[in-house]
């Protein structure tokens, strides 16, 4: 890649191209002629939260940056979560202490940059009497899950059956004798990356949604032409910039096959259930295996009830509007009924479910979907970065990951400007 496109950051903002002021309320077709108007420095694909993040980033670097998503913003992967920030506890089981550290500290930022959409919640792992090495081995693992909390009360405490609710006193038919509290946080995943979109417009970012990117084209100059296409009003239009970010999620290989050199990093996909029932839950979350090799599943408080999940299917191709399957359902129902019958969350009960496809990027030849790492890959090549998996809670460390990447490739200095703790535009006054 040349830098020819990225130096265009140096024009003073004040040109005629791009005033001072950055109106926030421009139209959709006020917004297309922007974009058509001017080569730009780099176009992100994919408006999730990792493309989102990687917008703003772009501008708050000063760089002229568009943003493209072909449906609406946070469609996909980044609407179908389990709702959760966290530090994945989980992850200590596969000894990946660099991927719980870093999802704590993120989930940590969270908490100041968008206090208003993340909150803390407290889980309970509920321990039965027959479970006295698990119950050792879940004190050491909470305990290491401690190291990285600076909070000393959201630290892990032991809660004898006495102080447990009622409900959580029988799990799967066995008499429990205590459980272990911890606390990880929940979040408006929705509402994260719709605030990110705002803040990379606030910064001088053009997004549009409904607009697919169609074909990429290397010019001889190192820049990269594109052609778009206005899902809306039906149009084609052309765009040169210097670099694109590949962030399409599930749909990042196929964008990857717009260039004459496809993406080289294997992907594997797997697709993760949740239900949603229409019964309260104002009780500790609980987090419980789901009695297949590195598998657990959440009973989460929600604003519209009780969420229940996920589920990890492996599954060939992405689905642009993936769905439950029956079998999956059942499955969590099954689960339920065998782990906490006394909850009352039978099928009577489910007002909603909901299927998001899980983007892995493939680092051995084994092992099942749930068991792989959940660290993303970057990618470069020809002029395109590409973004292979990622996870919500830690999209900023991922995103500045790749930024560095870029910059480096570009050989052009920039002054390292970070997101961490900048807050989201409806943090400011919380």
């Amino acid at each position: 890649m040349t830098s020819t496109y990225l130096d265009l950051y140096q024009q003073p903002a004040s040109s005629p191209d791009e005033p001072a002021y950055r109106d926030l309320f421009m139209s959709r077709s006020e917004t297309i002629a922007r974009i058509a108007r001017a080569p730009r420095d780099i176009l992100v694909v994919g408006g999730g939260i990792h493309g989102a993040t990687f917008a703003r980033l772009c501008a708050l670097h000063g760089l002229r940056t568009v943003l493209l998503e072909r449906s609406d913003y946070a469609n996909a992967t980044s609407s179908r979560t389990s709702k959760m920030a966290h530090g994945g506890l989980r992850y200590l089981q596969q000894f990946d202490f660099a991927q719980v550290f870093q999802g704590i500290r993120a989930r940590e930022t969270l908490y100041k940059s968008a206090a208003h959409l993340v909150s803390p919640q407290e889980f309970c792992v509920p321990v039965s009497s027959s479970s006295t090495l698990a119950k050792w081995k879940l004190a050491a693992g909470l305990t290491l899950y401690d190291l990285f909390v600076r909070d000393a009360a959201r630290r892990h405490r032991w809660c004898p059956i006495e102080k447990l609710d009622s409900c959580l006193h029988e799990v799967g038919g066995e008499q429990v004798t205590g459980g272990f509290i911890f606390s990880d946080g929940i979040m408006q995943d929705v509402r994260i990356v719709l605030e990110s979109i705002l803040a990379a417009r606030q910064e001088g970012a053009l997004c549009l949604n409904h607009a697919s990117v169609e074909s990429l084209k290397v010019l001889k100059d190192g820049s990269t032409e594109v052609g778009w296409y206005d899902r809306l009003d039906k149009k084609t239009y052309e765009l040169k910039v210097g670099t694109v970010v590949n962030c399409a999620g599930p749909w990042v290989a196929q964008v990857g096959q717009l260039r004459a050199a496809p993406i080289a990093t294997r992907v594997r996909y797997s697709q993760g259930v949740h239900l949603l029932f229409d019964r309260p839950w104002e009780g500790p979350a609980i987090y419980l295996p789901l009695r297949l090799p590195g598998k657990h599943y959440f009973i989460c408080p929600h604003w519209a009830g009780t969420l229940v999940g996920p589920t990890d299917r492996e599954v060939n191709q992405p689905e642009a509007d993936p769905l439950p399957t029956s079998e999956e359902v059942d499955q969590l129902l099954s689960q339920l009924a065998q782990d906490m019958p006394q909850l009352g969350l039978t099928r009577d009960k489910l007002h909603y479910c909901y299927a998001g496809t899980r983007t892995l990027p493939v680092r051995s030849q084994s092992g099942s979907t749930a068991t792989m790492s959940r660290r993303p890959n970057w990618e470069y090549s020809s002029g395109m970065l590409n973004l292979v998996g990622g996870k919500f809670t830690t999209a900023t460390w991922t995103v500045e990951q790749g930024f560095k990447i870029l910059t480096k490739m570009a050989q052009v200095q920039l002054r390292k400007v970070s997101l961490r703790g900048r807050m989201l535009p409806g943090a400011a006054y919380y």
